[in-house]
């Protein structure tokens, strides 16, 4: 848990953190699901193998170039979503 909301406010945070994660690149966001629910499902060194294959495709996609790229350069990623 990273944040807490008064009831008032729960609409529109939910709403700002969806935008949030919308906003990423679609293929990790993907990636990071997958990982939650097999993880109910598989052992540990299962699951870890999975997490290092899904690492390394995200790093080699023209998403992960640019969140590399961005992040040498200091300036915001521009996901192709």
């Amino acid at each position: 848990m990273t944040e807490v909301a008064e009831s008032t406010e729960l609409a529109a945070r939910t709403d700002a953190l969806a935008e949030k994660v919308a906003s990423g690149a679609r293929q990790s966001a993907s990636a990071v699901k997958k990982l939650v629910l097999t993880s109910f499902k598989t052992g540990l060194e299962e699951q870890m193998e999975l997490e290092g294959r899904l690492i390394a495709e995200c790093a080699d996609s023209p998403d992960g170039n640019e969140g590399i790229n961005a992040f040498l350069e200091k300036r915001r990623p521009q996901f192709a979503h």
